[in-house]
């Protein structure tokens, strides 16, 4: 058997260059011409892609035509080497197998991988996920090239498990052999036993027109790779090592050129300390980015420059920073298939289907591919809005739209909508009541999928036709399910096979196409192998040797160690030497920069990387310990002057009301008069243009919903003229408790949510509080004349009339005395004093309650009445949830407040009638006035969000 070479090319130049050339010096006969019997490993699909590349470009340069080496990663090469009459079933279907096969087995064989719970036989998509945690265990032990029955295994892997281990692994071939018996029923093999084949004692390995096998910077290839090799050596094949090194590290890597863990684990990383950069949450990461690429924005192109992440999570919060100081990126990776808008549709489906929720409805009709196959149009959404807010239902009836008892704007195009979305959705709910096999639920998801996106004429290039390209595919392996695996099967539902559907796209990505004027963004392992002399990496913190696959529960490291799969140690050693050969190749001339992240975008704290910490002087080692652990509240994140946008002269200006024509105000609300004091800027945009912003309901009742409930409860009991004037507290506490129930029927109707149920009873426990004081009014004389007055008073100003308008809830008088008490209701907020009047500024903030006198003379039952102020008092009945929050609150301000008021009044009408309405939002913005903010340009609208707090 012949030794295998190894060939050490240095890493003070760019390695796959370096690779390129040494194949043609010693296989390709100094010329690129065929070789079909060299077989090139690399260690992923990138490198694959980079490395042919460069081989085609070496042969542009040259004039010569160019038939390049197959280059295949490792799993790549043990497919080819497979016995060709075996049909592999392809992953989907083992998933679905496995699955199918776990859930025909009985509690008892499967108690020691599911314990006490085992899912229930409807519940496939917990089966899905048991089946994915299965394979993936398969996956684990044959990439070690380890049969999963373990009385193949060396003594010491066993003499390592414990009693449960040993049952564990025990389920798991009994799972193998019969998900192989089930699978050889339509003649098909499964991958992990047929690869395991290959190095079967009594068999040699067929390697074809193979001579020669290159492994390319190969540190860490798996058990099953290694046994491969050596197979492969066995029948005369020559193997050729080709290790990112000088010959001076030769005892760092083993006969195959991986890396001697016990070496690399205490080697020394030598990184310049001004290299390395310490940032807090992922926008300051983001923000450290940006600061690098300004320093070295005079020395380098962007086809020089590669941004490396080592979480991959943070490379769109990157990107779009990047975007946002127009610096072009593309993520070589590709974006997350599960992100495109095919897959967020067919989860809004799975979500409608399964649960028929308001929510999961509203986001599926506002999906852009709906709304566009629907033709939506502003006003139908704006009336689910509104229906949302107002309404606030938990479920959508699949049948019919549910109306109810009180007018809501628009409700036929509700109506109308509801129709057209569940007779598009119609199969998928008959399959939903009395499931189907996976066949037909396959097939009715392609038809959805055809009848939205079947229309529309998309380019080879458009990522949509990609996405879908791979949605198609995974439907295509759905359909080519066997009988014998639907059957075992059984009955499944759409959500269920959407669900798989996702899970299984998980992983996928939709390419983006190379663009030379964007920086490329890479993940850790496409860094280790970047030739750019500009390298920025960021995260590295101590999870990098993390992210163990779904099986790995069954595989402790010590276990790992004893099978010879890939442990944590195994990584670190990897790592170890990447992050030399990376600093070696930009020592001389190059950039190599570290932003060391202390949060993810979870906002979890996160420890540096120990490779970080690899340094030989004890003095640099302390200094950057403190400098890596350093508290996240001292940092001081900056962003380079020219990044910063100027104070004058650029953003989005504020409109100017001067600049916009309209009608002079000729109406103005009692309530609308408030929001003119707090900012007469807002007052315009909300009142004069009309504007608002669009809210969807949630799940219970906002603060001015809660409150329109209490309200209409004790409107009720107001109108009802037989208890109103009641003196006792329970007579009244049982009137509007009945007239609550009532309210919540004629606002929400029959279906009212747990959460909306709850708010009812704590509503019930502030109208105990109401019938206490309501009761006390009574007993002191008090009478209610009228409810829910609706009216207008002409006020002129300017020499011209404005009309107020406004409601007052209720009018009391004294059966006695014949005083009059005007009453606000208010389930929050401050007293009466509070709301109107600032004492210390001696100012007026709101008008609602003065302004009410001057509709007292349209009420007509007040006609026989004295209205004049010194008869009338104002004041809240505040119907509070507890005892210091609840009563009748009057208005009782210093003289000087009431004297001024007259003139006061005046002053706001007439601004408001000349249209004063300022040239700049009031600074600092009023409460509560959030609704403007990004028109305002005030509040939080510039701080970012991304879990960074």
């Amino acid at each position: 058997m012949n030794a295998i070479q190894r060939h050490f090319l240095g890493w003070d130049k760019p390695f796959l260059p370096a690779v390129a050339k040494w194949l043609q010096e010693h296989y390709l006969d100094g010329e690129l011409a065929s070789s079909s019997k060299v077989l090139v490993l690399v260690s992923g699909q990138e490198v694959a892609r980079k490395l042919q590349n460069i081989l085609v470009g070496n042969a542009s340069a040259n004039d010569n035509a160019i038939v390049p080496p197959a280059i295949k990663t490792t799993s790549q090469c043990l497919d080819r080497l497979i016995d060709a009459s075996l049909q592999i079933a392809d992953s989907i279907t083992v998933q679905i197998a496995t699955a199918s096969v776990l859930r025909e087995m009985a509690h008892e064989e499967l108690y020691p991988i599911v314990g006490v719970r085992r899912p229930h036989d409807t519940d496939m998509v917990a089966w899905f996920a048991l089946a994915k945690q299965v394979c993936s265990a398969f996956s684990t032990l044959s990439g070690g090239g380890v049969s999963s029955d373990k009385t193949t295994w060396p003594e010491h892997a066993e003499a390592v498990l414990t009693d449960s281990a040993r049952q564990q692994f025990d389920t798991l071939h009994v799972v193998q052999q019969n998900l192989q018996t089930q699978l050889l029923k339509d003649g098909l093999s499964l991958l992990e036993p047929s690869r395991l084949l290959l190095l079967d004692d009594d068999k040699q390995i067929d390697a074809g027109e193979i001579e020669h096998v290159i492994l390319v910077g190969a540190t860490d290839l798996s058990g099953m790779a290694v046994q491969t090799v050596n197979k492969l050596r066995e029948v005369g094949v020559s193997i050729d090592a080709l290790v990112r090194a000088p010959e001076t590290e030769q005892n760092s890597f083993d006969a195959h050129g991986c890396v001697k863990v016990s070496h690399w684990l205490d080697a020394t990383i030598e990184i310049p300390d001004e290299n390395i950069h310490v940032a807090g949450s992922p926008s300051s990461q983001s923000a450290a980015v940006i600061r690098q690429l300004d320093r070295i924005s005079d020395k380098y192109t962007s086809d020089q420059i590669v941004i490396g992440s080592t979480d991959e999570k943070l490379i769109p919060i990157i990107q779009r920073h990047l975007s946002g100081h127009s610096i072009k990126s593309r993520f070589a990776g590709g974006k997350a298939a599960v992100e495109m808008p095919v897959v967020i549709l067919l989860q809004a489906l799975e979500k409608l289907i399964a649960t028929k929720s308001f929510s999961s409805y509203a986001s599926f009709i506002r999906h852009p591919d709906i709304a566009k196959m629907l033709k939506l149009k502003n006003n139908t959404l704006q009336a689910l809005d509104d229906y949302s807010k107002q309404f606030v239902p938990e479920f959508v009836d699949e049948i019919a739209w549910q109306v109810p008892g009180r007018k809501i704007h628009n409700i036929e195009l509700l109506i109308t909508l509801h129709k057209q979305v569940f007779e598009m959705l119609h199969e998928c709910n008959s399959i939903q009541h009395k499931r189907s096999d996976i066949l037909s639920c396959a097939a009715t998801i392609r038809t959805f999928l055809l009848a939205v996106y079947g229309g529309e004429t998309l380019d080879k290039t458009d990522q949509k036709l990609v996405s879908l390209q791979k949605v198609f595919s995974i439907i295509d392996t759905f359909d080519a399910t066997s009988e014998h695996v639907s059957e075992q099967l059984g009955l499944v539902d759409i959500p269920t096979i959407i669900h798989l559907l996702v899970s299984i796209l998980e992983k996928a990505t939709i390419p983006e196409y190379p663009n030379p004027e964007s920086i490329e963004t890479v993940g850790w392992l496409e860094s280790m192998v970047v030739d750019a002399p500009c390298l920025i990496v960021v995260g590295m913190t101590a999870d990098l040797v993390g992210g163990n696959n779904p099986g790995d529960v069954f595989f402790p490291d010590g276990l790992r160690e004893a099978l010879g799969l890939e442990t944590v140690d195994r990584r670190l050693a990897r790592d170890a030497h990447a992050v030399t050969a990376m600093q070696q190749m930009r020592n001389e001339s190059g950039d190599l920069v570290w932003i060391v992240g202390r949060k993810n975008t979870e906002g979890d704290p996160l420890t540096p990387s120990p490779l970080l910490m690899c340094c030989e002087d004890a003095k640099v080692l302390a200094k950057r310990a403190k400098r890596l652990v350093v508290s996240i509240e001292r940092e001081d994140p900056e962003v380079p002057k020219q990044f910063i946008p100027e104070q004058e002269g650029s953003g989005i200006p504020v409109p100017a009301p001067s600049d916009y024509m309209h009608d002079p105000v000729e109406k103005v609300s009692v309530t609308a008069i408030k929001d003119f004091i707090a900012c007469p800027y807002r007052f315009w945009l909300k009142h004069v243009l009309k504007l608002r912003v669009k809210e969807e309901g949630g799940s219970e009742l906002d603060p001015m919903l809660f409150g329109s409930l209490v309200h209409r409860a004790v409107e009720l009991f107001g109108i009802d003229t037989s208890v109103r004037d009641s003196e006792e507290e329970q007579v009244i506490y049982k009137n509007v408790s009945s007239c609550l129930d009532e309210a919540v029927q004629e606002m929400f109707g029959e279906t009212v949510s747990g959460a909306i149920r709850i708010q009812v009873e704590l509503a019930r426990v502030r109208i105990e509080e109401f019938a206490k004081h309501q009761a006390k009014s009574a007993q002191d004389g008090w009478r209610i004349l009228c409810t829910e007055e609706k009216h207008k008073a002409k006020v002129e100003v300017n020499g011209t009339k404005i009309e107020v308008s406004g409601i007052i809830d209720r009018v009391d008088v004294h059966q006695d005395s014949g005083k009059i008490r005007v009453l606000d209701y208010k389930t929050g907020g401050p007293t009466a004093n509070g709301a109107h009047y600032k004492k210390q500024d001696g100012m007026w903030i709101d008008l609602q309650l003065p302004l009410y006198r001057l509709l007292l003379p349209k009420i007509r039952k007040l006609d026989s009445y004295d209205k004049s102020d010194a008869n009338v008092s104002l004041g809240y009945f505040r119907i509070g949830d507890q005892e210091s929050k609840a009563g009748i609150d009057l208005l009782e301000l210093p003289d000087q407040a009431h004297e001024g008021v007259g003139a006061f009044i005046d002053a706001v009408l007439s601004d408001i009638q000349r249209g004063q309405f300022g040239e700049v939002p009031t600074n600092p913005a009023p409460k509560y006035s959030d609704d403007f903010a990004w028109i305002c340009q005030d509040n939080s609208i510039i701080d970012e969000f991304e879990g960074d707090n």
